[in-house]
């Protein structure tokens, strides 16, 4: 669930800062999958539904250094 949120405060800053709704940067059920699965990679992350080639090209790398990020604290 904390994960989660922080997904979610990170897609509500990207999308402040396009200019964009919220749910054009990713939808609330590919954040809770995103933090259910906890992608490692690219490849990973694509096996997603609703993580198109846009996506993964525009904010995969961002994604993937969040969960990065988040799991190294916990450690």
């Amino acid at each position: 669930m904390e994960l989660y949120k922080i997904l979610k405060e990170w897609r509500a800053g990207e999308a402040q800062l396009l200019g964009y709704p919220p749910y054009i940067i990713a939808s609330n059920q590919l954040l809770a999958n995103i933090a259910k699965t906890n992608p490692k990679n690219m490849e990973e992350l694509s096996q997603l539904k609703g993580m198109g080639k846009r996506k993964i090209r525009d904010y995969g790398e961002e994604i993937l250094l969040i969960l990065e990020n988040f799991y190294d604290m916990k450690i």
